[in-house]
């Protein structure tokens, strides 16, 4: 919120990265004073961390007085919800399961609205992205931002990046919460 950029920005932060759970809306009723201000626009987002690892627990024999055998290294996991979205699960150096997200963040057509609110800075979140993928989806968000600031959008497709963009992934994309918000 406002008091927390401006907070944050008298103790000398140069840069805030705002919540995935703020909308458009939102964001264009905030202040942001001074602050440098980053909006993650694109990849795979983390929806919980937890220090308990099912996977060690379960597959792994961890327990109190065993360490864990590490299949999380061997192959790769995921949770099947009710709807049978299998959620991508990963597990760090510190055996911290990660959860993510099974669509992957995608804001491609919406890098002009970023730029008008006064965003300064568009993340991309590519470290579950081999560099060739990271390669390609850096290039379509500059071609974007490019034509966004010289008011050239008109003259790229938007819909046919986002395709090729699409075509890099098997997991689809979402919106997050950008425009319908976390409360309903």
């Amino acid at each position: 919120n406002d008091l927390t950029i401006n907070f944050l920005t008298k103790q000398g932060i140069d840069l805030v990265t705002l919540s995935l759970e703020l909308t458009f809306d939102q964001m264009e009723k905030m202040n942001f004073g001074s602050a440098g201000i980053e909006c993650i626009v694109h990849g795979a987002l983390p929806m919980m961390v937890s220090e308990y690892c099912v996977i060690g627990s379960v597959l792994g024999g961890r327990c109190k007085d065993k360490t864990c055998s590490r299949p999380c290294r061997e192959r790769s996991f995921s949770l099947k919800d009710r709807m049978n979205f299998l959620f991508p699960v990963e597990v760090d150096q510190f055996c911290r399961m990660h959860i993510y997200n099974p669509k992957e963040l995608c804001l491609l057509a919406h890098v002009d609205r970023f730029i008008k609110l006064g965003v300064n800075s568009l993340r991309i979140e590519g470290k579950r992205y081999s560099p060739e993928v990271v390669y390609q989806v850096t290039k379509n968000y500059r071609r974007v931002i490019d034509a966004a600031m010289s008011n050239r959008m008109n003259k790229i497709d938007l819909a046919e990046m986002e395709n090729s963009l699409e075509r890099l992934t098997s997991a689809g994309f979402t919106k997050g919460h950008y425009f319908r918000g976390v409360i309903q």
